[in-house]
């Protein structure tokens, strides 16, 4: 008979190990971090065995794996000490639908040292080559059209060797913890903790070409204030004050022994942790290099606390920290193979509340691995399942909300509802005089609605709830001034849209000055609205996709296409009857999420209590300084800044002129002009009740973007079907952007160019021109938002609308000098537009002045440069009769705060 006694003592030995093992994984005195997250797995890497220790990160795109340790015969079991082989293979993933690509080889054989992902490349810092320390520091950047990796130039060496480190990047400064042997083997007696500016780093050995070139520039800071440790987690975060942070937590500390040895070695497992507070550039002052605090260590379970050892971590939202499995220690002395496998426990550390959640559980647990942001998800590539044994696997977790059947059904239900608007105004739309001014047949209120949705997108509908969630209200003061500036449209600048019987607003500007002013003008105003529409499109649909789990392909297509139809079908009328509902949908949406958040933190009052406790109702920034947000500079920046849609922006002027009367249209106005205030003050106010419901609510995460905090609340807190409708106002924002540029936009080409030089055409000929434009324009708006999700150039575009936007206000100053200076001429106009330009482009890169003040800089400088230089150019004899204030007829209808709004 066999002697399966050993056998039996095995399986004793592993149930007792279960149950000793099992309160590291309870941690179910730690309340859950919502919403769920869910993981699944990516290809595996090409190395079966696995890899632990192994450098990770993300570059162009692609997900980068190198190096790494394993054993290649077997882990040490039994007689069979095990040999480590140390690796130095480069693995990529081009994206997470593809297969991994074998792509070079490291300089060296390197495991467990730190990564760190930059827009440069993906930086591999000391390690170890066959279980001796390095000190070596260098850059992997892929080369994706060539589908290789490049080693950049080493980069400044570490002061001293260090495996077993943590590394994290704030800014374009790296962070280093490392702890040191005096020996090089054994227990660690001194800690290291280093910074490296990437910016000096560049500045002063761009140009080194060998190792013996650079001389390192790592500063060395202040140490933790705990004890020395290796396998620590090392995180960068925001704090409760939106400052970020290094965050320090748990590691290990070895007393003795090898891992490839029979005998386990024996170590001090730490459950402290630390935050480290970098100084800004501004304080630092003398010896000060930023300062250490000791937070709450590491959450109780239910026979002690919990290290987490070798775990791997990454910030995750807005405000906290996510650690992966970690070793605990629990069983020193045990062989190897009889350990169980590393908890799959995640646990979440609020960074604001200085409290601990757990998030839902790894697939499989891991340790001496990487935690790499990849797009929105996080992936944890390969690691260590137990002592010795490695995975292949690549673990994804992904954040997906679910928006639900009702949710889909209430949103599917309000697109149809804008189309069918569509459907119905087409009906009415017989002319050009139909499709760009609605026969001119809008009532007052609905112009002054869609007067104020035409300018409130997507991207303000989620932006300003999240500045004043992020922030304070210093911003408000933007929508202040537009009660200054819409009196002066009224009395100013209303009677020449109307009087003269113009289309677009550049018609102005050829009957005042000549038609090169008004081409001028009009491609402007084009050019913008085609930058300007991708963004619209883009922008909202990645938050809306990242907080509700739709593809965002399909998010830009619904938004561009149902646009695009019913402008099309519709032309302004049916723009300006979506605008409407659409507004109210929003408003009546803020509403809604306030008093979900009044009854969920107990009432309004607490809201505003809490909110002025940390100082979120701030209007006022004091000082002189133009390169800050103080309140002279947003008046006066605002002011002109909401100076230069009302009186330049086609899409603005447009709904002046779709109204009976001049007096309708000056009604309109007014109601915009009394709408601005109160729904300012309700998002606003959203944004900060948001705060105070989050502030309350620690065991919720939030979005490390805050400008999708709107979506993200609505779809996590809000009851189905009622989320799904606000959702819906948010494609709707969206959409009355895009279509309002598509109308206006084929308002401009027909008018200012077709029907300006081919005045033989018809108007049925003009009318098709206009709704072929339109539906071109719908699919290139739709074409430029899917071209930016597929190769991720917002900044680019962002520097492209910037440097459009620097154009407004030299339009601007255009206007004024043809309303207010009967001097001015069209020779003078255009230099002083061109020679503000100018101005606006050296402010912008030579001087630190704050952007609020580009659009009173540009309007002003082309005021003043116009006006002088129409002096010295040869006068033109034009007669000016209606075309001026000065000359405007006295009879000018001045409409009061207390209009009548009867019809005329």
């Amino acid at each position: 008979m066999v002697n399966t006694s050993w056998l039996w003592a095995r399986v004793v030995t592993c149930i007792v190990a279960y149950f000793a093992l099992l309160p590291d994984s309870c941690t179910a005195e730690l309340p859950p971090l919502r919403p769920v997250l869910t993981w699944d797995e990516l290809s595996p890497l090409p190395d079966k065995l696995g890899l632990g220790g192994p450098f990770a990160g993300v570059h162009n795109g692609a997900l980068i794996v190198a190096g790494g340790a394993n054993f290649p015969n077997g882990p040490p079991s039994g007689d069979k000490p095990g040999k480590k082989k140390w690796h130095d293979r480069i693995y990529v993933l081009p994206s997470p639908n593809s297969r991994w690509l074998g792509v070079g080889k490291l300089p060296k054989r390197l495991a467990y040292g730190a990564s760190i992902s930059t827009d440069e490349g993906v930086i591999l810092i000391g390690g170890e080559e066959d279980g001796t320390p390095l000190a070596d520091v260098f850059r992997l950047r892929w080369n994706g059209s060539a589908e290789k990796i490049e080693i950049d130039t080493p980069l400044p060496p570490l002061p001293q060797a260090a495996s077993y480190l943590g590394g994290t990047r704030i800014g374009s400064t790296i962070y280093v913890a490392a702890s040191l042997s005096s020996d090089g083997m054994g227990r660690l007696h001194t800690k290291k903790f280093w910074a490296l500016d990437l910016t000096s780093l560049e500045e002063k050995h761009g140009s080194a070409k060998t190792s013996s070139d650079i001389k390192p520039v790592w500063q060395e800071l202040p140490i933790w204030p705990g004890s020395p440790r290796h396998k620590m987690v090392l995180v960068s975060q925001a704090n409760a004050a939106g400052r970020q942070c290094v965050f320090l937590f748990s590691g290990a500390n070895p007393r003795f022994g090898s891992e490839n040895a029979r005998e386990t070695k024996t170590a001090e497992f730490l459950t402290d942790a630390y935050r480290y507070l970098p100084l800004s550039k501004n304080e630092i002052s003398g010896s000060q290099q930023g300062q250490w605090k000791q937070i709450a260590d590491m959450p109780v379970v239910s026979d002690g606390r919990l290290p987490v050892a070798a775990a791997s971590g990454i910030a995750f939202g807005g405000r906290h920290v996510l650690i992966f499995s970690g070793d605990s220690g629990r069983f020193p002395s045990q062989p190897i193979e009889d350990r169980l496998p590393f908890p799959q426990d995640v646990l979440a550390y609020n960074t604001a509340a200085d409290s601990w959640a757990i998030a839902s559980p790894m697939l499989q647990g891991v340790v001496t691995s990487t935690a790499v942001q990849w797009g929105d998800d996080i992936i944890i590539p390969s690691g260590e399942v137990r002592p010795g044994v490695r995975t292949p696997s690549v673990q994804r977790l992904r954040l997906q909300p679910r928006f639900g059947a009702a949710n889909w059904t209430v949103l599917l239900g309000y697109l149809a509802a804008m189309l069918g608007i569509g459907v119905y105004c087409s009906r009415r739309t017989n002319s050009t005089e139909d499709f760009f001014l609605a026969g001119r047949r809008i009532p007052w209120w609905a112009a002054g609605l869609s007067l104020f949705g035409t300018q409130l997108s997507a991207i303000t509908f989620m932006a300003v709830p999240a500045t004043a969630y992020g922030n304070d209200w210093v911003r408000i003061v933007s929508n202040f001034t537009i009660m200054a500036v819409i009196p002066v449209v009224i009395w100013m600048y209303l009677p020449f849209f109307r009087r003269l019987h113009v289309t677009t607003a550049y018609e102005y500007l050829e009957l005042r000055f000549d038609v090169v002013v008004r081409l001028f003008g009009s491609t402007v105003f084009i050019l913008f609205q085609l930058a300007r529409m991708g963004i619209v499109l883009y922008l909202p649909a990645i938050a809306l996709s990242a907080v509700t789990g739709m593809d965002v392909f399909l998010c830009i297509f619904l938004m561009g296409m149902l646009a695009t139809a019913y402008t099309v079908l519709g032309g302004i009328e049916a723009v300006v009857w979506t605008d409407v509902v659409q507004v109210l949908v929003l408003i009546g949406g803020a509403i809604v999420c306030i008093g979900v958040v009044a009854l969920e933190v107990g009432s309004l009052g607490e809201i505003v209590s809490i909110a002025t406790a940390n100082d979120k109702f701030n209007m006022v920034t004091p000082g002189w300084a133009p390169t800050q947000k103080v309140l002279w500079v947003m008046i006066l920046g605002t002011f002109f800044t909401n100076l230069v849609p009302y009186t330049t922006d086609q899409a603005v002027v447009q709904r002046y002129l779709i109204t009976k009367s001049e007096k309708q249209a000056a009604a309109s106005l007014w109601a915009n002009f009394w709408i601005t205030t109160p729904t300012a003050l309700l998002f606003f106010g959203l944004g900060t009740a948001l705060f105070t419901f989050y502030h309350t609510r620690p065991d919720l995460a939030v979005p490390a973007h805050a400008d999708r905090i709107v979506p993200w609340f609505v779809v996590n807190e809000l009851p189905a079907g009622v989320a799904g409708i606000v959702v819906a106002a948010i494609f709707a924002a969206a959409m009355s952007s895009l279509d309002s540029s598509m109308n206006s936009i084929a308002t401009a080409l027909v008018t200012d160019f077709v029907r300006r030089f081919r005045t033989s055409i018809t108007d049925r000929q003009c009318l098709r021109i206009a709704r072929w434009a339109t539906l071109v324009l719908g699919f290139l708006g739709t074409g430029i938002a899917m071209v930016l999700a597929t190769i991720n150039i917002e900044y680019l575009f962002d520097f492209f609308l910037t440097a459009i936007g620097l154009i407004g206000g030299p339009l601007a100053g255009i206007f004024i000098l043809g309303i207010f200076a009967p001097s001015a001429n069209a020779r003078g106009a255009l230099i002083g537009a061109f020679s503000a330009v100018v101005v606006l482009v050296l402010v912008s890169t030579w001087t630190p002045i704050d952007g609020f003040l580009y659009a009173p800089i540009g309007t002003l400088s082309c005021c003043g440069v116009g006006f002088l230089a129409s002096r010295f150019v040869q006068p033109e004899e034009k007669d000016l009769t209606g075309l001026t204030l000065r000359t405007l007829d006295a009879k000018c209808s001045i409409v009061p705060l207390e209009v009548s709004l009867r019809d005329d």
